[in-house]
């Protein structure tokens, strides 16, 4: 997320419930879950600004 560069401005880390099912999407770096994930009911989600 962000303008430009080769950075995004923001990221989001969502730490899940054990319970939740994610399957490999077709890039390396890619995770994919059937529907929405929402905050409390599937986990945790944090957003930071990118420091790094």
């Amino acid at each position: 997320m962000g303008r430009g560069g080769t950075k995004g401005t923001h990221r989001i880390e969502f730490d899940l419930k054990d319970d939740i099912n994610l399957i490999p999407g077709t890039q390396p770096n890619e995770l994919i879950h059937q529907g929405a994930l929402r905050n409390g009911r599937h986990g945790k989600m944090e957003i930071f600004e990118n420091d790094f």
